[in-house]
């Protein structure tokens, strides 16, 4: 019981930093700057989840299940890490040679894209080898990276976004180096896994882990390059506090409940339906108050945090109440479908509800401007439960004629 205790607190220690480090930047920054440095770290938090190739999933399935080392599983991982580092470098000296205005953003965008991975799949291998301690302090690391950039920008005074971004990518280049000269995890011998077998495996979760962070925030990113940029910013507060409120459930269904799944997964189906029940009661036992909690309160929260700025997100936060109850009803429908049978149909499902999301966003933005975010939003909620649901629904049906 203590490994999940210790990882779920690290999560939680992570959400509250990552929330302080965007929370501070809406404060420091205009509404248009922030809502472009919003779509930068969504992009860059997507390309990371993508670039660690499903390694908590993968490691764990490979130490568990074929008896391998964790210490050899990493191995890959770390190449792969090291490959795309350097070619996310060269990426970005190539543009500062030809198109300087373009340079920090994508400085900005590859070294937290590295950070993050880098540390996702340190954590992964800790776990991997049970050091549940090292798990939550390798959660943390990346987000106290993040907060100590956000401390000397503000200390630097600077407005310029440019020089905002070199400054945080410079922070978030010293976190990747520091944790190398510190000692990456060795690994002995002949790895037992190639650069393929990683890949072939990871693939189908990196897939839909950058599905996933699209889908339900890609319309900051449609705003941002629409030029709706105060618009961007403003949803990217109210997504800012979503997603701090929804890490308790989050943390409660990935680390205490999905072990419940893998247990009842080789059971009858009624057995199956019963643990779905119970789950999707259990995290709306949350969601329901935080979610009345946030249609009374958001707005006069959010008008004691920014005053005259971000009117926007006040305006429509306590309308987003339904959208973050709806996610109450997914997550545990997810944390049902991550069993290894169920990889690619989640997947698919989630590109769907990506794809709802950016069409949405598209399509109404011109003609009702920032109401198109909270329609597409709840849509992709829609049709996200209810693809899950149809999904879990025929597995049982198809395990019931088996």
């Amino acid at each position: 019981m203590r490994g999940p205790i210790w990882v779920a607190g690290g999560t939680m220690v992570a959400a509250a930093l990552s929330f302080a480090f965007q929370t501070g930047l809406s404060l420091i920054m205009s509404e248009s700057a922030f809502g472009v440095v919003a779509s930068a770290m969504i992009g860059a938090a997507a390309l990371a989840v993508f670039t660690s190739m499903g390694s908590q999933n993968v490691m764990l399935d490979a130490v568990e299940r074929q008896g391998r080392s964790a210490r050899d599983v990493v191995k890959p991982y770390l190449r792969i890490w090291g490959t795309t580092s350097v070619i996310g470098a060269t990426v970005v000296g190539i543009v500062v040679a030809v198109v300087p205005a373009l340079g920090s953003a994508l400085a900005f965008t590859v070294a937290l894209c590295c950070m993050i991975s880098l540390f996702s799949i340190l954590a992964s291998s800790r776990q991997s080898a049970r050091d549940f301690p090292g798990v939550g302090l390798l959660l943390i690391a990346p987000e106290a990276a993040k907060v100590i950039a956000l401390a000397a920008l503000w200390l630097a005074g600077l407005e310029d976004l440019h020089a905002a971004y070199w400054l945080m990518s410079g922070a978030f280049a010293a976190a990747c180096l520091i944790t190398i000269l510190l000692g990456l995890p060795s690994a002995r011998g002949i790895s037992p896994l190639t650069w393929r077998d990683v890949a072939v495996a990871g693939f189908p979760y990196a897939l839909s882990g950058l599905l996933f962070m699209l889908y339900y925030r890609a319309s900051i990113l449609v705003m941002s390059s629409q030029g709706y940029l105060t618009e961007a910013g403003s949803l990217a507060v109210i997504y800012l506090f979503i997603t701090a409120i929804l890490m308790l459930p989050n943390a409660y269904s990935q680390r205490f409940l999905l072990g419940r799944w893998h247990a009842v997964s080789g059971k009858r189906p009624e057995v199956f339906r019963s643990e779905l029940k119970r789950q999707v009661l259990s995290v709306l036992a949350f969601t329901i108050p935080i979610s009345a909690a946030w249609f009374f309160c958001s707005r006069g929260v959010l008008a004691w945090l920014y005053g005259d700025a971000y009117l926007l997100a006040q305006q429509w936060a306590p309308a987003f109440a339904l959208v973050l109850l709806s996610r109450g009803v997914n997550i545990p429908l997810q944390a049902a479908s991550s069993i290894a049978s169920l990889r690619w149909p989640r997947t698919w499902v989630i590109c769907a509800a990506a794809a709802v999301t950016v069409g949405l966003t598209i399509a109404l933005l011109p003609s009702i401007g920032f109401a198109s975010a909270y329609w597409a939003a709840l849509a992709a909620e829609v049709v996200l439960a209810s693809a899950l649901y149809i999904m879990l629904h025929r597995r049982g049906k198809a395990r019931s004629v088996d």
